[in-house]
């Protein structure tokens, strides 16, 4: 008796069968792998937590990177608990609602600076002043010369 000859799409789903019943990546090892992500760890400390190899996990996202990619997503969730942590503080805590403020309402609360150069007293301070003088000297080089461009660009 002749035997079968498989087709290569026979081959391709007995080969996809094997796969899933021998894969290591089954709903506890997810939950486990969004567990990590959510911590924002490595992906040798995933592969320590999970006791597989790094190739595993590597594998794993070539053969899953949907998966993958909605696991990503989830290293945000540090930076989302810690956005709620100040938002929930700026209501009772004055100096954090200021910090926030100032990061996020730059031009109306961020406090301005000033470098004041002192000479008189400072030895190193004549030193600093001659590097700014001769800075601004350039720079109005420079600003004379685009201007000058431009003007015979118009022309």
């Amino acid at each position: 008796m002749k035997k079968h000859k498989e087709t290569k799409e026979e081959r391709a789903e007995h080969n996809r069968k094997i796969g899933e019943t021998n894969s290591k990546l089954k709903p506890d090892i997810i939950e486990k792998l969004k567990e990590m992500y959510k911590l924002d760890a490595s992906q040798k400390e995933m592969a320590c937590y999970l006791e597989v190899c790094e190739e595993t996990i590597c594998h794993w996202k070539k053969k899953h990177p949907l998966l993958f990619q909605s696991l990503e997503l989830m290293r945000n969730e540090p930076i989302l608990t810690a956005r709620r942590t100040i938002v929930k503080a700026v209501a009772t805590e004055t100096p954090t609602a200021f910090k926030y403020l100032e990061r996020k309402a730059r031009k109306e609360f961020l406090e301005e600076q000033k470098i004041i150069v002192e000479t008189e007293d400072d030895e190193r301070g004549g030193d600093v002043k001659a590097a700014v003088e001769a800075f601004e000297q350039s720079m109005r080089k420079i600003l004379t010369t685009k201007k000058d461009e431009q003007t015979t660009d118009k022309e």
